[in-house]
């Protein structure tokens, strides 16, 4: 799961280069610079070192308060350090401010389904497969497949494999 946040920030990160060739927006040099903390944040965190990792991540959050990424970020290393409280409040608040952002989504409803929520679980990665923007689709039916094993649902389960398997 770590690797897929630092693949989801590298893109994001290259993104932002482009558009800084293009303006030089506050609003725009402030979130490239929460996506570069971010960036950092998790690349600390991968590595072991959450004293430095937390640093980068509450820097972020310092300067894009509300940026979905950081939020989602946060979350993930609240959960990592093991604070399931703090990780709740920050995949809801990410989920709250961009309902139809499917990485947000589908790494809120892992994190429900691991902490015994598995229908509310199930109700959001079918929301992010339904996304016509979100390309994660096949990983989303995956995940609600593997919550449904979790909540004895084989048929079920079976069923979303299969859609991964196509999508």
């Amino acid at each position: 799961m770590q690797s897929k946040y630092v693949r989801m920030v590298c893109i994001l990160l290259l993104g932002s280069l482009f558009q800084s060739c293009s303006t030089t927006d506050t609003t725009i040099n402030q979130k490239m610079a929460a996506n570069d903390n971010v960036a950092l944040g998790l690349a600390y965190l991968n590595e072991g070192n959450k004293v430095k990792a937390k640093e980068k991540l509450l820097f972020a959050l310092e300067e894009s308060p509300n940026n979905p990424l950081v939020l989602d970020s946060m979350a993930y290393f609240w959960e990592v350090t093991q604070n399931v409280a703090l990780a709740s409040a920050f995949y809801q608040k990410a989920y709250d401010i961009a309902p139809n952002d499917g990485a947000a989504l589908n790494n809120y409803a892992v994190f429900l389904c691991k902490h015994g929520q598995e229908k509310k679980a199930e109700t959001l990665f079918l929301k992010a497969v339904h996304l016509q923007n979100y390309v994660h689709t096949a990983k989303a039916y995956e995940n609600a497949g593997v919550c449904a094993l979790k909540a004895g649902e084989s048929a079920k389960a079976k069923e979303y494999f299969t859609k991964a398997l196509v999508n």
